[in-house]
């Protein structure tokens, strides 16, 4: 959704709150998400780091989705399924990704690494 999880809250009461094996707040599951992408998203919660997935088994659960039916279910014509698999593989692209990679991603280019300091990443 893109939204801030956590808008309206105190964020060092939140980041406590997040961090507190005894509350381990986490935000909603939108509506509408794959149960498959909700699991991934719940083992990336997990308390403990070494029971997260790594990047690499994140990134082989990815590619093993359907794309196509992501979005729709509906018997396309085959020059219909092609457009729409095109568009649903590009809006997938922009839902996970900041713009500029999607953009890299969709162009061909492979996107820059880029090094933070600090950061927080919300799921």
């Amino acid at each position: 959704s893109r939204k801030d999880p956590y808008a309206g809250e105190n964020p060092d009461e939140v980041l406590l709150d997040v961090a507190d094996p005894q509350k381990e707040k986490r935000p909603g599951i939108p509506d509408g998400v794959r149960p498959e992408i909700a699991v991934m998203i719940k083992d990336c919660w997990a308390q403990v780091a070494a029971s997260r997935p790594p990047f690499e088994e994140l990134d082989r659960r990815v590619k093993a989705m359907d794309v196509i039916q992501m979005q729709s279910s509906q018997i396309l014509s085959a020059g219909q399924a092609e457009k729409h698999k095109s568009e649903t593989a590009r809006n997938v692209l922009f839902d996970v990704f900041p713009r500029h990679v999607a953009e890299a991603l969709v162009s061909g280019r492979k996107p820059q690494a880029e090094m933070k300091e600090c950061v927080t990443i919300f799921f």
